[in-house]
């Protein structure tokens, strides 16, 4: 009897050690578990913050590329052909690889268009897009993270163009028309095309002869009798560019008393270069309106910035002269601008002092 209750005793004592290890067991299971959950996040929190940090390392790097002196400067731009030619100045550094251009078309406007990006080095850029039109650019390099540099200033770019034949006049001599026009001295141009239609559309008018320059005259032998006659007058210059056509002239035989008419017609807006140009203290800027409207006409420095609003009223048909004093204008390049209408037009004016 005695046997059996140490017996049940043992077996008792033995189930609750048996217990108490399955506890302790899970107990320090839990534990572990937990610890090991715990020192997951802060590893991980570690990594993060290294990661961080490089990243910031990284960005203010690239902030002191961006805020520092390393800005484009362009040297150098022209009118080729149809394309619109610019350059800047070579930098040597591994932190750019990629260069940006920029464009608008308009000097008042803070606004630019993205039309390029060039893997870097490229030192110049040949616009195809802007179909030889004038043009304002900018330049920026990119970093290795996509960051922009500093802009370059704004430089604008003038299509080539020859002046066109001003202030086409006419009269009857016999049977010869004698035809006189005006130019700029001091331009390339070799000669003079001479058109004649008897309609006033330019698109059927032919050419009927040269003039080389600098004869600003030309006599057209009648032969027969006429009603009315169309004249126009175009310039060529030494690299074969064509400028537009002069107005035209408009000259009317009268059969029945032998009396010719001549009217001279302004068929088109028109901006001409001012003269003289380069220029000291003051400048003249000759345009034509072939129609009435408020006429504005304002100075821009090669930046955008306006300068001198020059006119602003209401004008009739006619051409104009205005006459510009720019004591207070340092030397440089400067832009002027005509806005009459629907029609806006722009010449670039150089001050030497």
């Amino acid at each position: 009897m005695f046997s059996k209750s140490i017996k049940g005793i043992l077996v008792v004592i033995i189930a609750l050690f048996v217990v108490y290890l399955m506890i302790t067991l899970y107990v320090n299971y839990i534990k572990d578990k937990e610890t090991i959950e715990e020192e997951e996040p802060i590893e991980e929190k570690e990594m993060i913050e290294e990661k961080e940090f490089k990243y910031l390392e990284e960005t203010e790097k690239t902030l002191e590329f961006v805020f520092l002196d390393l800005q484009p400067k362009i040297t150098g731009s022209k009118s080729v052909g149809s394309f619109l030619y610019f350059s800047w100045e070579k930098i040597e550094s591994e932190k750019i690889v990629a260069v940006r251009i920029y464009r608008n078309d308009k000097p008042d406007s803070i606004y630019a268009s993205f039309i390029a990006e060039m893997k870097y080095p490229c030192y110049d850029f040949y616009d195809s897009t802007n179909a030889g039109n004038d043009a304002y650019y900018w330049i920026c390099f990119i970093d290795k993270l996509g960051f922009e540099s500093k802009w370059s200033d704004r430089i604008f770019v003038e299509k080539n163009s020859v002046d066109f034949p001003k202030n086409l006049r006419g009269y009857a001599e016999g049977n010869n028309i004698v035809l006189l026009w005006d130019t700029r001295m001091g331009e390339e141009i070799i000669y003079y095309k001479i058109f004649k239609c008897s309609s006033n559309s330019k698109n059927k008018s032919t050419v009927i002869n040269k003039v080389y320059f600098p004869s600003t005259e030309y006599v057209d032998r009648i032969e027969g009798s006429y009603d009315t006659l169309y004249y126009w007058v175009s310039a060529v210059d030494t690299a074969g560019n064509e400028s537009e056509k002069s107005n035209f002239l408009k000259i009317t035989s009268k059969k029945d008393n032998n009396l010719v008419t001549t009217e001279q017609l302004i068929d088109k807006f028109t901006l001409e270069q001012n003269y003289p140009n380069p220029c000291n203290s003051s400048t003249t800027i000759p345009f034509t309106l072939n129609s009435a409207g408020n006429v504005i006409l304002k100075v821009y420095d090669i930046t955008g910035k306006e300068v001198e609003t020059l006119l602003s009223e209401y004008k009739d048909v006619g051409r104009y002269e205005i006459n510009y004093n720019f004591s207070n204008l340092a030397s440089g390049v400067y832009i002027y601008v005509l806005n009459v209408n629907d029609f806006t037009d722009k010449k670039k004016l150089v001050v030497l002092k």
